[in-house]
């Protein structure tokens, strides 16, 4: 599934660009509902999963790794790892930024194969939240 970038991050995506933004952070998050991203995606259009184990991931615009390749601006950020000790059936990822009080959807993206499912014994989730930005 390609990435979707949501309506109510582009904003963040454009202040940081012109170096106006707020956010010192961003949160990488799971989420267990059944759910294709669109543009008009929100927050509350997402699960996480209620297991105790599990915390959103944060961090920076600084973390992101920038390369071009084949005429493609590639941002990476390092792998990031969830890691489950007990059930979960997780669909896709969804990175936010914390504009106090509230939390906007960057982007999204549904899992290509998915979902993956862990039984009683958990099991580790490695996300790597990476951006491509072509030219027409």
């Amino acid at each position: 599934m390609a990435l979707q970038a949501c309506n109510e991050g582009i904003k963040y995506i454009g202040l940081f660009a012109y170096g106006s933004g707020t956010f010192t952070s961003m949160d990488l998050r799971l989420y267990t509902n059944n759910y294709t991203p669109v543009k008009t995606s929100a927050f509350a259009s997402f699960t996480e999963p209620t297991n105790s184990e599990y915390a959103p991931i944060a961090f920076s615009a600084d973390d992101f790794a920038y390369a071009l390749t084949g005429g493609k601006d590639l941002f990476t950020p390092p792998t990031k790892t969830f890691a489950f000790t007990s059930a979960v059936t997780v669909y896709g990822y969804f990175v936010t930024v914390l504009d106090y009080p509230n939390h906007f959807v960057m982007w999204a993206e549904l899992i290509a194969g998915g979902p993956i499912v862990f039984g009683s014994a958990g099991g580790n989730i490695l996300v790597v939240a990476q951006n491509e930005i072509t030219s027409p």
